[in-house]
């Protein structure tokens, strides 16, 4: 086998259908409950950190009227509470490489914090909440490629999870 096939045996992707007895169907319905309203907060914090940039005054935080000056008030596209930067790494010129980060990156960054101030988050898998946070990204891409704008979530259109797990395999 040759490097390249074994690379692309590395990229497939199964899809199980699980049976849960009666009490893993209940985690499993408390965890859609959970991530259907983190998704729905996530959103909400995209939505008012985008609304900032349109603020009338001298303010940087809608939720604390701080004032800042406009060059050091974060204000983002497509943005997210939390900090916008992350450690610069160079490169080989000694150039830093872009330290903006995304507002998916922002927060998948805060999910442990999250998990501290609400200790229920804790029972997640983190995999499972960084998924969610990337299912907001795709549709905030969707948006922008013109298929309409992400919207809030109810129990009837959001039923279900993604767990990513990585498996090895061997073979004989």
């Amino acid at each position: 086998m040759t490097q390249i096939q074994e690379d692309r045996s590395l990229l497939t992707n199964h899809v199980y259908k699980l049976r849960p007895n009666q009490a893993q169907a209940l985690k499993m319905a408390n965890w859609v409950n959970m991530l259907r309203s983190h998704f729905n907060w996530c959103l909400a914090d995209r939505i008012t950190q985008y609304n900032q940039q349109f603020i009338a005054g001298d303010y940087c935080d809608i939720r604390t009227k701080g004032e800042a000056c406009p060059l050091t008030c974060f204000v983002s596209k497509s943005g997210a509470s939390g900090n916008p930067w992350k450690d610069s790494k160079f490169d080989k010129e000694g150039k830093a490489r872009n330290p903006r980060r995304s507002a998916g990156d922002i927060q998948i960054t805060a999910l442990p914090e999250l998990k501290i101030a609400r200790p229920w988050y804790a029972g997640i898998d983190s995999t499972v909440l960084q998924q969610n946070v990337k299912r907001l990204d795709v549709a905030y891409k969707n948006f922008f490629e013109g298929r309409g704008f992400p919207k809030f979530k109810n129990r009837s259109n959001f039923t279900s999870f993604t767990f990513a797990m990585g498996v090895k395999l061997q073979s004989s």
